[in-house]
C-alpha cells in the first residue's frame, strides 16, 4: 500500500474508535444534535470529539468564582424556579426553554445572562459552549436538574 491509503486506513480506523465512544455515550439523536451546537466552536475534529466526551459526564467542580460577574443576590432563587419549572415544561426545547427562562428573569427582576451563565457552569462546569437551552434539551430534565441542583448546591 501507498502512505496515502495506509494513512486513510488509519483514520478511518481511529473515526470509527471516537464514534463508537461517542455512541454509547448518546443515542444517535443526541449525538447529532451536539455534533451540530459544538461543530460552530471546534477547530479541530478532535476538539469536537473532546467537548462532546466532556459534555457527557457531570462536570467534577462548579467553580462559582467564573459566574462572579453575573451573580447576585437572588442567583440561588432565579436558578432553582428555573430547574422547578424546567422539570413541568413541555415540550423540551429551545423554544419552550428560552420562554420559561424570560418568564422567570422578569419575575426575579433580571436580565436573562444572570440565569444563562449559571446554567452554563451547571451544564459544562465552564462558561462558554454552546445554548444553555438547546443543551438541556439534548440532555433531558433529569440530567440537566441533576446538573442545576449540583450548582444550586454550590451558591
Amino acid at each position: 500500500q501507498t502512505p496515502a491509503h495506509v494513512l486513510l486506513d488509519h483514520l478511518e480506523v481511529m473515526n470509527k474508535a471516537y464514534a463508537d465512544e461517542l455512541c454509547a455515550q448518546w443515542s444517535e439523536a443526541q449525538l447529532m444534535h451536539l455534533i451540530d451546537q459544538y461543530k460552530q466552536r471546534a477547530s479541530t475534529l478532535v476538539d469536537l470529539y473532546n467537548d462532546i466526551k466532556a459534555f457527557a459526564h457531570d462536570p467534577k467542580t462548579v467553580d462559582t468564582a467564573l459566574i462572579a460577574q453575573w451573580r447576585t443576590d437572588t442567583t440561588k432563587a432565579l436558578v432553582n424556579n428555573f430547574a422547578e419549572c424546567m422539570a413541568v415544561a413541555s415540550p423540551l426545547n429551545h423554544e419552550t426553554l428560552l420562554a420559561l427562562a424570560t418568564r422567570v428573569c422578569d419575575e426575579h427582576g433580571t436580565k436573562l445572562v444572570h440565569l444563562a451563565q449559571p446554567l452554563r457552569l451547571a451544564l459544562t462546569g465552564g462558561i462558554t459552549s454552546p445554548g444553555v437551552f438547546d443543551l438541556i434539551a439534548i440532555l433531558g430534565k433529569e440530567r440537566s436538574g441533576h446538573r442545576i441542583q449540583e450548582l444550586v448546591k454550590a451558591l
